[in-house]
Protein backbone atom coordinates (compact mmCIF):
# COMPACT_ATOMS: atom_id res chain seq x y z
CA UNK A 1 0.00 0.00 0.00
CA UNK A 2 2.81 2.40 0.87
CA UNK A 3 4.45 1.82 -2.52
CA UNK A 4 1.37 3.24 -4.21
CA UNK A 5 1.62 6.41 -2.12
CA UNK A 6 5.44 6.67 -2.16
CA UNK A 7 5.57 9.82 -4.35
CA UNK A 8 3.01 11.67 -2.22
CA UNK A 9 4.72 10.48 0.97
CA UNK A 10 8.11 11.73 -0.24
CA UNK A 11 6.72 15.15 -1.13
CA UNK A 12 4.64 15.50 2.04
CA UNK A 13 7.41 14.34 4.35
CA UNK A 14 9.67 17.12 3.14
CA UNK A 15 7.14 19.97 3.14
CA UNK A 16 6.48 22.23 6.10
CA UNK A 17 2.94 22.15 7.48
CA UNK A 18 2.53 25.87 6.75
CA UNK A 19 2.75 25.01 3.03
CA UNK A 20 1.44 21.44 3.06
CA UNK A 21 -1.93 21.91 4.76
CA UNK A 22 -3.14 24.87 2.63
CA UNK A 23 -2.02 22.93 -0.45
CA UNK A 24 -4.10 19.93 0.63
CA UNK A 25 -7.04 22.28 1.23
CA UNK A 26 -6.60 23.71 -2.26
CA UNK A 27 -6.59 20.19 -3.73
CA UNK A 28 -9.90 19.47 -2.00
CA UNK A 29 -11.36 22.79 -3.12
CA UNK A 30 -10.36 22.40 -6.76
CA UNK A 31 -13.16 19.95 -7.67
CA UNK A 32 -15.73 22.28 -6.17
CA UNK A 33 -14.30 25.24 -8.06
CA UNK A 34 -14.48 23.31 -11.32
CA UNK A 35 -18.08 22.33 -10.59
CA UNK A 36 -19.04 25.89 -9.67
CA UNK A 37 -17.35 27.40 -12.71
CA UNK A 38 -19.07 25.09 -15.16
CA UNK A 39 -22.56 25.05 -13.71
CA UNK A 40 -24.50 21.80 -13.79
CA UNK A 41 -22.20 18.92 -14.61
CA UNK A 42 -22.99 15.84 -16.61
CA UNK A 43 -20.67 13.31 -14.99
CA UNK A 44 -19.84 11.73 -18.36
CA UNK A 45 -18.67 15.10 -19.72
CA UNK A 46 -15.02 16.26 -19.65
CA UNK A 47 -15.89 18.65 -16.80
CA UNK A 48 -17.42 15.76 -14.84
CA UNK A 49 -14.30 13.68 -15.37
CA UNK A 50 -12.14 16.65 -14.29
CA UNK A 51 -14.11 16.90 -11.03
CA UNK A 52 -13.74 13.18 -10.36
CA UNK A 53 -10.01 13.16 -11.24
CA UNK A 54 -9.12 16.18 -9.11
CA UNK A 55 -11.18 14.87 -6.19
CA UNK A 56 -9.41 11.49 -6.42
CA UNK A 57 -6.04 13.26 -6.56
CA UNK A 58 -6.94 15.28 -3.46
CA UNK A 59 -7.67 12.06 -1.56
CA UNK A 60 -4.41 10.57 -2.86
CA UNK A 61 -2.43 13.56 -1.65
CA UNK A 62 -4.16 13.52 1.75
CA UNK A 63 -3.35 9.81 2.15
CA UNK A 64 0.26 10.61 1.32
CA UNK A 65 0.24 13.24 4.03
CA UNK A 66 -1.14 10.82 6.58
CA UNK A 67 1.29 8.04 5.62
CA UNK A 68 4.28 10.43 5.56
CA UNK A 69 4.10 10.54 9.35
CA UNK A 70 5.73 7.10 9.63
CA UNK A 71 8.77 8.01 7.56
CA UNK A 72 9.34 11.19 9.53
CA UNK A 73 9.38 9.31 12.83
CA UNK A 74 11.77 6.71 11.37
CA UNK A 75 14.23 9.49 10.59
CA UNK A 76 13.88 11.00 14.08
CA UNK A 77 14.34 7.60 15.71
CA UNK A 78 17.52 6.98 13.67
CA UNK A 79 18.97 10.27 14.92
CA UNK A 80 17.94 9.52 18.50
CA UNK A 81 19.73 6.15 18.34
CA UNK A 82 22.87 7.76 16.94
CA UNK A 83 22.92 10.47 19.61
CA UNK A 84 22.01 8.14 22.49
CA UNK A 85 22.07 9.82 25.88
CA UNK A 86 25.10 11.99 25.20
CA UNK A 87 25.12 15.02 27.51
CA UNK A 88 26.61 17.24 24.78
CA UNK A 89 23.71 16.63 22.37
CA UNK A 90 22.12 19.94 21.45
CA UNK A 91 19.95 21.26 18.62
CA UNK A 92 22.96 21.75 16.32
CA UNK A 93 24.12 18.16 16.92
CA UNK A 94 20.64 16.88 16.06
CA UNK A 95 20.45 18.99 12.88
CA UNK A 96 23.93 17.77 11.96
CA UNK A 97 22.64 14.18 12.11
CA UNK A 98 19.32 14.86 10.37
CA UNK A 99 20.72 16.37 7.16
CA UNK A 100 22.77 13.32 6.07
CA UNK A 101 19.96 10.94 7.01
CA UNK A 102 17.37 13.03 5.17
CA UNK A 103 19.65 13.09 2.12
CA UNK A 104 20.06 9.30 2.21
CA UNK A 105 16.30 8.76 2.48
CA UNK A 106 15.54 11.22 -0.34
CA UNK A 107 18.15 9.70 -2.68
CA UNK A 108 16.81 6.21 -1.89
CA UNK A 109 13.28 7.38 -2.72
CA UNK A 110 14.40 8.86 -6.05
CA UNK A 111 16.30 5.69 -6.95
CA UNK A 112 13.26 3.55 -6.14
CA UNK A 113 11.24 5.66 -8.62
CA UNK A 114 13.78 4.96 -11.35
CA UNK A 115 15.62 8.28 -11.27
CA UNK A 116 19.17 7.71 -12.57
CA UNK A 117 21.75 7.60 -9.78
CA UNK A 118 23.61 10.66 -11.04
CA UNK A 119 20.50 12.84 -10.81
CA UNK A 120 19.31 11.32 -7.53
CA UNK A 121 22.63 12.13 -5.84
CA UNK A 122 22.63 15.68 -7.26
CA UNK A 123 19.08 16.26 -6.01
CA UNK A 124 19.97 14.74 -2.63
CA UNK A 125 22.78 17.24 -2.21
CA UNK A 126 20.14 20.00 -2.14
CA UNK A 127 18.43 18.57 0.97
CA UNK A 128 19.30 20.39 4.17
CA UNK A 129 17.62 20.26 7.58
CA UNK A 130 17.60 23.62 9.35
Amino acid sequence: MKALFAPAIAVCARMRNIVKLPLIGAFFTLPLAIAAATGAIAWSSPAGWAVVATYAFAWYFMAGHLLAHDGTWDLINKVAKKLGNKPDSNADAVRGQLTPLAREEFVADLRSWGVPDRYAVQAGSLVEVR
